[in-house]
């Protein structure tokens, strides 16, 4: 069965414009220590299941974060946008998962100060259905 992470990284990686800034390092739950930057990690924070009366529907609400490192300021936020622009209004079966709707809920920046990396965190709720065999 596919997964909703698979849609977020056929998403991100097929994108151009997150390509050209970030090319392969898309990467789930955190971006390791020993890769270039900029770079970007994806996870899934929660999952709710749409019910009806027989039970569940398929249909699901998940929030999504999108973290993105840079070691300048102005590369984070530039891969943050690129990322946005990457899953904001997707409506599309991507990677056998039929994307109802992706939208852009929150963005908040980040400091390391003792590795001098600039982030960019972004939270998507998006509305999918898996597809089913």
């Amino acid at each position: 069965m596919a997964e909703l992470e698979e849609a977020v990284y056929a998403i991100l990686t097929e994108d151009a414009a997150v390509g050209a800034l970030v090319g392969t390092r898309v990467y789930p739950q955190a971006i390791p220590q020993d890769v270039g930057l900029p770079a970007t990690a994806y996870a899934r924070i929660s999952t709710k299941r749409v019910k009806r009366h027989g039970g569940s529907s398929g249909l699901k609400r998940a929030r999504v974060q999108v973290n993105s490192t840079a070691r300048e300021y102005d590369e984070a936020k530039a891969v943050a946008a690129a990322v946005c622009g990457a899953l904001d209004g997707v409506q599309r079966t991507v990677a056998g998962i039929w994307v109802q709707g992706s939208w852009a809920e929150g963005e908040g920046d980040e400091y390391a100060e003792g590795d001098g990396l600039h982030g960019v965190r972004q939270d998507f709720m998006i509305w999918y259905v898996e597809a089913t065999g």
